[in-house]
C-alpha cells in the first residue's frame, strides 16, 4: 500500500517530500482550495467541540445511543410517502431531512435523564473524544444518504473520510467500541 505525499516546499522546502502519511496530500489540497463541503466538515467538529461541553457527558452517551437507533428505525420508514408529503423533490436530501428529524426526536424525547447513567462521569477529553465521534458518525450516515452525483461533487478529502466504503465499518464501530471501553475501564475503576 503506498500513500500519498505531500511536497515538502508546502513547509519550506522545495526538494523533498514528505510520505509514508495518509491523506496528508488530500488535507494539503482541501487548504489551499477550501470548498463548501470542506466548511461543513471543520463546522460539524467546531459542533461536536461545541456539543461536547454544552451538553456533558451524559448527552453525549446519550446521543450516540440515539443514532443507532435512529440507524435501525430509518430503512423501516416510508421514505417515499414522507417525501412526497414534505414535497421536496430531491431524495437524497429528503432522506437526509427524515433521518436529522428521526434523530432529533430520540434524542429530545428518549435522551439522557437526571440522575446516575451510563459512564456519567469521567475526564473532559474522553466527552471531547465521544462528541468528535458522534459528529463524525452522523456525517457519515449523512453522506451515505446523498445520491452517487452529490457525493462525487464533494471534496476528495471528505469522500475519503466520510464515504470510503472501506471506513464503513469503523464509522459503525467506532462510537459504540470507544464506550465499551470507557465501561470496562470505568468498571475496573470502580
Amino acid at each position: 500500500m503506498s500513500f500519498p505525499t505531500i511536497p515538502v516546499s508546502l513547509l519550506g522546502s522545495t526538494t523533498a517530500a514528505v510520505s509514508g502519511i495518509p491523506y496528508v496530500s488530500a488535507l494539503s489540497q482541501a487548504v489551499r482550495n477550501p470548498t463548501l463541503d470542506v466548511g461543513i466538515f471543520f463546522v460539524l467538529f467546531a459542533g461536536g467541540l461545541f456539543w461536547a461541553f454544552a451538553a456533558g457527558r451524559r448527552a453525549v452517551v446519550s446521543s450516540i445511543m440515539m443514532t443507532y437507533v435512529a440507524l435501525a428505525i430509518f430503512p423501516a420508514l416510508p421514505l417515499d410517502r414522507l417525501t412526497a408529503f414534505s414535497g421536496m423533490r430531491d431524495r437524497s436530501f429528503a432522506a437526509l431531512a427524515v433521518f436529522v428529524i428521526l434523530f432529533v426526536l430520540l434524542v429530545l424525547l428518549l435522551g439522557a435523564r437526571r440522575g446516575r447513567g451510563f459512564l456519567a462521569s469521567g475526564p473532559w477529553w474522553q466527552t471531547l473524544f465521544m462528541s468528535f465521534l458522534q459528529m463524525g458518525f452522523l456525517m457519515h450516515i449523512g453522506v451515505s444518504l446523498l445520491s452517487p452525483e452529490r457525493i462525487a461533487a464533494l471534496s476528495p478529502l471528505v469522500r475519503r473520510i466520510f464515504s470510503d466504503p472501506d471506513l464503513h465499518i469503523w464509522w459503525l464501530a467506532a462510537p459504540v467500541v470507544f464506550l465499551i471501553i470507557l465501561r470496562r475501564v470505568a468498571t475496573r475503576d470502580d
